[in-house]
């Protein structure tokens, strides 16, 4: 009896043993998904952001920062364009005025060497030329109508008065071309062609003032304008590199007294003397 209750005890033990095996094996099985998906690595602590606290966007606000650095050193070379774009304007009417100035005196000391009598309170281009129209190969002046005379006179008057007296050049360019066109048979075309040269020299239009100054050597040598023409063109063919014909040019002006001969002898020595 004592053996089969002894026996009966280990069946027993056995049975719940291997009930309690398989249901051990059952809850690992179970437990597993779970851990699997619980994250074997935390960061510190310190690298955790604070629940609310928005983090800084770093990259996008330093090209924020270029950008207008950018934009702020644009504006400070605009700034700088317009500066000196509004210094070189005024540096270009001061050698204009300076010029215009120059060339005033130098006409007012012409009209004594050469014994002008024409009245000294008109304007410097009109009485220029008065000095001596010579063969312009057109109808003499005194065969004209006297109101068209006057009209000549005035349409070239305005002309030179924007040019002297205004500093409009642009204006004054169109107006002495029109003169030009208008009234071929004046006695004033010379002048009015001088003055485009010299125009035409300050806004760097070589071509065309040499074409200027050439015309009033060949259509109106006796003029007193085709001496200055003749020195124009004289530094206008240096700069060009064709000195003979600059050194004929120079020689031709410096024939006759006057201030326009000794700038074409004083530029001689000074550039072409061993030439």
């Amino acid at each position: 009896m004592i053996i089969n209750s002894r026996n009966k005890f280990f069946v027993t033990l056995g049975f719940v043993m291997t009930f309690m095996g398989a249901s051990a094996h059952g809850l690992y099985q179970q437990l597993t998904p779970i851990e699997e998906g619980i994250p074997t690595y935390f960061p510190p602590t310190e690298q955790l952001s604070i629940v609310g606290e928005d983090v800084p966007e770093i990259g996008s606000n330093q090209t924020f920062d270029l950008m207008q650095s950018l934009r702020d050193e644009v504006r400070e070379l605009r700034g700088v364009v317009d500066e000196m774009s509004f210094q070189l304007r005024e540096l270009k009417q001061q050698q204009l005025d300076d010029y215009l100035d120059l060339d005033r005196r130098i006409g007012a000391a012409e009209r004594k060497t050469y014994a002008s009598d024409e009245d000294d309170d008109q304007n410097e281009l009109l009485t220029a030329d008065e000095t001596g129209i010579g063969d312009m190969n057109v109808e003499p002046t005194a065969d004209l109508d006297p109101q068209l005379q006057a009209q000549i006179r005035e349409d070239y008057e305005s002309a030179s008065q924007k040019l002297l007296r205004d500093r409009d050049i642009n204006g004054a360019t169109l107006s002495l071309l029109a003169h030009i066109d208008r009234y071929p048979e004046s006695k004033y075309v010379p002048n009015a062609r001088y003055w485009l040269g010299e125009i035409y020299l300050l806004q760097e239009e070589v071509e065309l003032a040499r074409q200027q100054f050439t015309i009033i050597l060949e259509q109106y040598q006796d003029h007193p304008k085709a001496r200055d023409s003749s020195f124009k063109l004289g530094k206008i063919y240096f700069e060009l590199g064709q000195l003979d014909l600059s050194k004929s040019l120079l020689r031709n002006a410096s024939k006759e007294k006057g201030p326009i001969a000794e700038k074409a002898l004083k530029f001689l020595d000074d550039n072409l003397s061993d030439k």
